[in-house]
């Protein structure tokens, strides 16, 4: 079976420390900048333009973005090519999902036991500044949606229950 989580750091993911944890996703030594997509925001200023939309819109409280990790289940047989391009379009299913969100998208591989995938998300809709709430309910229906996608591809469906 893959994994989809919701990657949260002790703070609830505040927007400060949104520019480290876009800097941990894209570090050398695990990715390269061929591995690295960015829906609705550029790779090389994805904190700059994230930061543009909170700040349009006067939403620096809370919650700051999501965090999200996908890992294929050992057993299923890919390219780091095919895991990229699934990387893609769960990142674009992301970026519109209930909304218009900017998802940056890192393929790690390099030095790791198992090739996984980080999704750096604004939680701030960039047209209309509505706060994405990922409650369980939503969580549910974007785990089936990713479900859907990576079953099309031929990965190992994520598990999906009521508690997210």
């Amino acid at each position: 079976m893959s994994i989809f989580s919701v990657k949260n750091d002790k703070d609830g993911n505040p927007v400060g420390i949104l520019h480290s944890k876009l800097n941990y996703v894209r570090r050398a030594g695990v990715t390269d900048y061929d591995y690295m997509y960015g829906a609705g925001v550029s790779v090389d200023n994805a904190f700059y333009e994230m930061m543009l939309v909170k700040e349009i819109y006067n939403q620096y409280n809370g919650k700051g973005f999501y965090h999200y990790v996908f890992s294929p289940s050992n057993d299923d047989v890919y390219t780091l090519s095919d895991l990229y391009d699934t990387g893609i379009q769960i990142a674009e299913l992301i970026a519109s999902f209930e909304g218009h969100y900017q998802v940056l998208m890192t393929l790690h591989y390099v030095d790791e036991r198992q090739p996984h995938i980080h999704l750096i998300a604004n939680n701030i809709d960039m047209d209309t500044g509505r706060r994405l709430d990922l409650n369980r309910q939503t969580l549910v229906l974007l785990k089936c949606k990713i479900n859907g996608l990576i079953k099309r591809i031929g990965l190992s469906p994520i598990i999906i229950n009521s508690n997210g």
